[in-house]
């Protein structure tokens, strides 16, 4: 029987396609949507040399769907903090139309440690309600980046995250933006930096984590991960680790079985796509 990425039947695929993101469907224009974004980030990084790849669920699509998993309605990269920085400089100054960065510095709404790329054409609200006062509120991906640093260092800076978006979302906001602000910098800034000088002499210890403040804390090891190849996602060609099996097995274990599909839901509860 045809296999799809080696993975998955085709029968299996088909029935997963049918019944969460048919053709048409809502999910799946939302799903397309996303993958245009991709795209665009991708030209990005190519034009700069800047070396992204496809990680978390997304990757675990491509190589266990070919493309999105059929209930997921967005898309993670991942690039080296030094990467990142390098993105964050050249998508300030080259997204442009219906694209938008959005960090700190472009909504100061939004609290979260990593970057998103939006569709501003587009609208999504998503099921935790913490999005409801961002200025960009469109379809997006997410854009995190990796550091070697200490797993106790990446888990504080992730709770005191969490608790600041939370309280983002409180009300009086306009008591409680500017705390949230300068908790933000304290953060982002001074811990963020703090733990870095910290962390060098322990850094030949250190696997890489999504770091810092993001909270995904399974372990990426950079010889798993480059030098970089390429794995195709619905249909077109992106970046991903060199060893993507030991990447996802790190991460999800047994990566090829599905979960139970009956307790599944997707990020938003509202989608508007014109």
């Amino acid at each position: 029987m045809e296999k799809v990425n080696g993975i998955l039947d085709a029968g299996v695929q088909d029935e997963l396609r049918r019944r969460f993101n048919p053709d048409g469907s809502l999910l799946r224009r939302h799903q397309l949507r996303a993958l245009e974004i991709l795209k665009e980030v991708h030209d990005l990084c190519t034009r700069h040399g800047i070396r992204y790849y496809l990680c978390s669920g997304t990757l675990l699509g491509a190589v266990r769907h070919g493309g999105f998993i059929p209930w997921d309605d967005d898309v993670d990269i991942e690039m080296r903090w030094t990467d990142y920085l390098k993105f964050l400089k050249y998508a300030k100054k080259e997204l442009k139309g219906k694209y938008r960065l959005q960090t700190h510095a472009t909504d100061s709404n939004y609290f979260m440690t990593f970057a998103k790329v939006r569709d501003e054409s587009t609208f999504m609200a998503e099921y935790t309600g913490k999005d409801r006062r961002f200025k960009y509120r469109g379809i997006f991906i997410d854009v995190f980046y990796t550091e070697r640093i200490l797993k106790m260092f990446a888990t504080i800076t992730w709770r005191l995250k969490v608790w600041n978006v939370s309280l983002s979302s409180k009300n009086p906001y306009s008591v409680l933006k500017p705390v949230c602000t300068l908790f933000y910098y304290l953060n982002h800034y001074v811990l963020h930096m703090a733990f870095r000088l910290l962390n060098l002499p322990f850094l030949p210890f250190c696997h890489s984590y999504l770091a810092m403040g993001h909270g995904f804390l399974g372990k990426r090891d950079n010889k798993d991960i480059f030098p970089l190849t390429t794995i195709s996602f619905e249909g077109m060609e992106f970046n991903c680790p060199r060893d993507w099996d030991s990447y996802l097995r790190k991460i999800y274990g047994d990566y090829e079985k599905l979960p139970d599909l009956d307790k599944l839901h997707i990020h938003s509860v509202e989608t508007v796509i014109p």
